[in-house]
């Protein structure tokens, strides 16, 4: 309002005043948030548009596998076994659902991008022994270029899948960042498409 209160939209969510009817990610947001999958970045926020880290993604998988415990550390470098990610990465990897950087690092705190969330949920629905197969037509995007050769196969499954889809300007974004709202709406596909 004028007197700089933010005024409550009557279409917001329950949860986050930022997540409203009738946003495309709406329904994953709510999906997401309602088995605890996703949690917001603060009271009342979830950030859809905020760009999603490699450990977040991590901890979202780890979370929808219903946290299990055990997994070895000290795979990663720059995962200590105190950091809030470290079970989740740590399991990850034991599962063979995320892998590291040729270094031997994790950069857990790096942007996700479109191409290797792709590869982590191709690696995560191998893992839960569900059709990985790369039955998709990515021909049809004006920078399939882009895309890298070890993500090809993965970003094919994740669009033949309805998992993944184009963005404006017919363009799949293979290395640009994912958003927290995107990554919503595809655990929200892959469950209920192929999982």
């Amino acid at each position: 309002g004028l007197d700089g209160s933010t005024p409550v939209n009557p279409g917001s969510s329950d949860r986050y005043d930022d997540v409203h009817r009738g946003d495309w990610f709406y329904e994953a947001v709510e999906y997401c948030a309602t088995r605890g999958y996703m949690t917001g970045v603060d009271n009342r926020v979830f950030a859809p548009n905020m760009a999603l880290s490699r450990a977040m993604v991590a901890q979202i998988l780890y979370a929808m596998e219903g946290k299990p415990g055990g997994a070895p550390g000290g795979k990663f470098s720059d995962v200590p076994d105190s950091a809030w990610f470290a079970a989740a990465v740590n399991w990850c990897a034991q599962a063979g659902v995320v892998a590291g950087m040729d270094n031997g690092s994790f950069a857990p705190d790096a942007n996700v991008t479109r191409e290797q969330l792709a590869t982590m949920l191709c690696s995560y629905t191998r893992y839960k022994g569900k059709d990985a197969s790369p039955n998709g037509n990515i021909d049809q995007f004006s920078d399939v270029g882009l895309v890298s050769f070890w993500a090809v196969d993965n970003i094919k499954w994740a669009v033949g899948h309805g998992i993944m889809a184009g963005k404006d300007g017919n363009v799949i974004d293979p290395t640009g960042n994912a958003t927290r709202a995107e990554m919503a709406q595809m655990i929200y596909r892959l469950t209920t498409n192929v999982l």
